[in-house]
């Protein structure tokens, strides 16, 4: 039961990975036209194009992907209650428990993003990539602000360092494993 379960939720926290990209590579202008942003697109809009006629988005941010990506999130938080814990949150606990895992796929998604994006650095691939200009994209917004604050040091980049600390920081303020106590889960157990 336990090797099922970690498969479904690696599979469930994947594929909300793919919102979380989507997102990024809206919100920061990435060419749809890229094969990563090509697959991220075939894998979500199954489940994003009927909300959208629902939710209209703007012209910054695909709102409708991103009510998707909560409601997926809650309904995820909802499923491994109902699977593991005694006790069936209430709606609002749904709610919050589905949009503290929004924030945390989010955080994951940028550490990911930008660990990633400094091992390349140090390859420097020749030609066109289109996960580096995609990692590109991401990256270089989110460590802008670090970057104007932070002085260069004979040529090292450590901004990508700052953000990486500031992200396990944030990431330890969002409650975890506590949930899964007030829940009554079984040990090891979480909805978060």
């Amino acid at each position: 039961m336990g090797a099922l379960s970690f498969l479904l939720g690696t599979v469930a926290d994947l594929y909300m990975l793919c919102f979380v990209i989507r997102l990024a590579l809206y919100w920061h202008g990435s060419d749809p036209r890229n094969p990563v942003a090509s697959v991220v697109l075939r894998l979500t809009n199954p489940v994003v194009l009927p909300m959208k006629l629902l939710v209209k988005p703007s012209r910054r941010l695909e709102t409708h992907v991103l009510v998707t990506f909560v409601f997926l999130q809650c309904l995820l938080v909802w499923l491994t209650a109902r699977w593991g814990c005694l006790t069936e949150p209430g709606i609002v606990q749904i709610l919050a428990f589905g949009l503290i895992r929004a924030v945390r796929a989010t955080l994951w998604f940028y550490l990911l993003a930008v660990v990633a994006w400094a091992l390349l650095s140090w390859f420097s691939p020749s030609g066109y990539n289109p996960v580096v200009g995609v990692l590109h994209r991401v990256c270089t917004p989110a460590l802008a602000p670090i970057r104007r604050i932070l002085p260069g040091l004979g040529g090292i980049d450590f901004s990508p360092l700052v953000f990486i600390l500031a992200v396990q920081l944030a990431m330890s303020f969002l409650p975890g494993p506590e949930i899964a106590v007030a829940l009554s889960c079984s040990p090891g157990f979480s909805p978060i």
